[in-house]
């Protein structure tokens, strides 16, 4: 009487896991698809890039990557959240 008690429950359980809706698969914050760059203007004495959102939602300053420099005027520069580039204009 145990053992088929037991097996009662075993065979609900398994049914109950079976019959349980299917997980869902939570969207990728960031994927290529999804590449967000962010638009700002360079500061040539801090040869630094100051870029915000279109919304203002987020707003920051980063320094231009190696092999470019605001150079002798202010320019656009971007930020590119995704790998972290900030593209800076080469002065001349």
């Amino acid at each position: 009487m145990l053992f088929t008690n037991g097996l009662s429950f075993l065979l609900c359980a398994i049914a109950a896991t079976v019959n349980a809706a299917p997980a869902t698969t939570p969207k990728a914050v960031h994927s290529r698809g999804d590449l967000t760059v962010y638009n700002g203007y360079c500061n040539v004495a801090e040869n630094a890039c100051h870029w915000s959102a279109p919304d203002g939602s987020r707003v920051g300053t980063c320094t231009c990557s190696t092999g470019n420099n605001c150079g002798i005027n202010n320019g656009r520069c971007y930020y590119d959240d995704q790998t972290l580039n900030c593209v800076c204009p080469n002065g001349s």
